[in-house]
């Protein structure tokens, strides 16, 4: 059976329109196909951006991240307490809290000028106003843990001190149990307001794993 001329020609035409669908489907599942791993590499990148400006690509802690020296900038304190982190008021809590340490330091003589900590190996040295305290430290760069024995002529020891530490680019943050700096910096200065060490007391009994320390500048 012969078929007609414009039999043939719908016939060309709707196939030469398949072969232009098919194309164009091709090119469009291509391009959907790299738009989404674009996106992916672009989410993944935006990730690990974000997480690396957290931990300024620190993992672990070394003593060659801590070496040299370390002045006093500022107050610091961190709830450990999953309830508190959870709570709106949490920084307002510790912004609070963190006021409050200012004064204390103030009053203790903690400054800029007159307090701060040199790292060395596995020596440190503790400024604190005219006085220099030496001790050797052992650092636990996973945990972020420094524990710090204080010495006389490298022989007798004069106390031991735990904290929490962290660093962020040029700032390194010491954090220490809380009732335990309370009551080492009471006995730092005469000086030191009872009152005011009362109501900070008040606020850090009110919680469990509350740490406070120092917030460092490298110099």
């Amino acid at each position: 059976i012969s078929c007609s001329p414009i039999y043939h020609y719908i016939i060309m035409k709707k196939s030469a329109v398949l072969i232009v669908i098919l194309v164009v489907n091709g090119i469009m599942s291509n391009v959907f196909s790299q738009t989404k791993t674009s996106l992916k590499n672009l989410l993944n990148n935006v990730v690990e951006d974000a997480v690396n400006s957290v931990t300024n690509k620190i993992t672990t802690l070394t003593p060659e991240d801590i070496a040299g020296t370390w002045k006093y900038s500022a107050p610091a304190c961190e709830f450990e307490s999953g309830e508190v982190l959870k709570d709106a008021g949490g920084k307002l809590i510790a912004a609070e809290v963190e006021s409050q340490l200012t004064d204390i330091y103030s009053k203790a003589g903690i400054t800029a000028s007159t307090f701060g900590y040199s790292f060395a190996d596995s020596t440190f040295t503790n400024q604190y106003k005219k006085i220099n305290l030496k001790g050797v430290y052992s650092l636990n760069g996973t945990d972020k843990q420094i524990d710090m024995t204080y010495q006389v002529a490298g022989l007798i020891r004069l106390g031991e001190s735990s904290a929490k530490i962290e660093k962020n680019g040029d700032k390194l943050v010491l954090l220490f149990d809380a009732q335990k700096l309370v009551k080492i910096l009471s006995t730092l200065s005469a000086k030191t307001s009872s009152t005011t060490l009362k109501t900070v007391n008040s606020i850090l009994s009110s919680y469990k794993n509350v740490l406070i320390g120092y917030e460092l500048t490298r110099q």
